[in-house]
């Protein structure tokens, strides 16, 4: 294969062999020809890894197939991925999903016209019986203009949160500053999703959606109950805030650090004790607000906060500060009730 790669596509598989050929036929069906295709299975115990060496021999031009030496999660086999690039762009597409046809080549047009690190279009949710649009979107700037990152509007782009998937980022970006997904965890991708944003210095978006995440696949990562690995949240919250607490512009993004913190560690950790776990964990609930509380005190004065969260939500989120069970409670309806709109 020439070095002539203009967008890699990292897919790390493990135990999809029900969505896999789906996930790879809309990347062989790519209107940008000039793709690799770099899958990499995390040691799969059904019959993904045999697809993926069919599909490589069938297209060896397109698609190059891995197996980890040892289980390391999403991470390693995107870390591995990477590695193995040769593309002017990355993208990353989790092997249960797929995508639109002309997705890369509407990114990487989009890109290189551009001149951007980071391109990006919306998504849709497929619930299997429909599908719920996400179109692409910055309050930044316009659709299909460049939007330079600077001090005056990076925090507010570092706390805009977009799915990673639904874009491409310039390779030279990552590997020169050694962006990589923690391995071994799961939620890795909180991780790598705002770390990278401290990076980019441009950006450029379509609102078309070109990327489909599978809602209906119930052994996926997020879908599973009781399972420990939801609590890798706590772990890669705390490695992103030590990864910007160690860089010199501290002072200047903390209000965006402050509420990226405030989402990944506090909210959305209580979120999974609470709706992954048939008996929850009080006692764990009331740690993480206790260290939260000492590392933010004064969150409740977020601008970020304020502005994204309204007075009934942090009304009811503050109820979590003197009664975790009542919290949980309130949690739980509100959660059935959007379950049946």
């Amino acid at each position: 294969m020439e070095n002539n790669i203009k967008v890699s596509i990292i897919v790390p598989v493990y135990n999809v062999e029900k969505y896999l050929e789906r996930c790879l036929n809309s990347l062989l069906s790519q209107t940008l020809d000039e793709i690799e295709i770099i899958a990499v299975d995390d040691i799969s115990t059904d019959h993904s890894y045999t697809i993926l060496k069919q599909y490589e021999k069938k297209y060896p031009e397109k698609i190059r197939a891995f197996q980890l030496p040892k289980k390391g999660r999403q991470g390693a086999a995107r870390n591995f991925g990477i590695r193995k690039s040769k593309g002017r762009y990355i993208g990353f597409v989790d092997s249960d999903d797929y995508v639109e046809p002309n997705m890369y080549e509407t990114l990487y047009n989009l890109a290189i016209n551009l001149c951007v690190d980071m391109a990006y279009g919306g998504f849709y949710k497929d619930f299997g019986k429909y599908n719920e649009i996400i179109p692409g979107s910055s309050t930044l700037g316009k659709e299909k203009s460049k939007i330079q990152i600077s001090k005056i509007n990076r925090e507010d782009f570092m706390v805009d949160m977009r799915s990673f998937c639904s874009g491409i980022f310039y390779a030279d970006l990552i590997k020169n500053n050694n962006i990589y997904f923690p391995e071994r965890l799961a939620y890795e991708d909180n991780y790598f999703g705002i770390v990278i944003k401290y990076f980019i210095k441009s950006i450029a978006y379509t609102k078309k959606s070109l990327y489909y995440y599978n809602k209906c696949n119930i052994g996926s990562t997020t879908s599973l109950k009781n399972s420990m690995h939801h609590l890798d949240r706590i772990k890669t919250a705390e490695m992103t805030l030590n990864f910007f607490k160690q860089c010199e512009d501290y002072d200047q993004i903390k209000k965006a650090v402050e509420y990226i913190y405030l989402e990944h560690f506090y909210i959305h950790t209580l979120s999974c004790i609470i709706y992954y776990y048939d008996k929850i964990d009080y006692k764990l609930m009331r740690k993480i607000r206790k260290k939260f509380i000492k590392e933010f005190p004064e969150y409740k004065n977020n601008c970020y906060y304020i502005q994204k969260f309204g007075k009934m939500k942090r009304a009811i989120f503050s109820i979590n500060e003197w009664s975790p069970h009542l919290y949980a409670y309130i949690y739980k309806i509100s959660r059935l009730i959007d379950r049946k709109r």
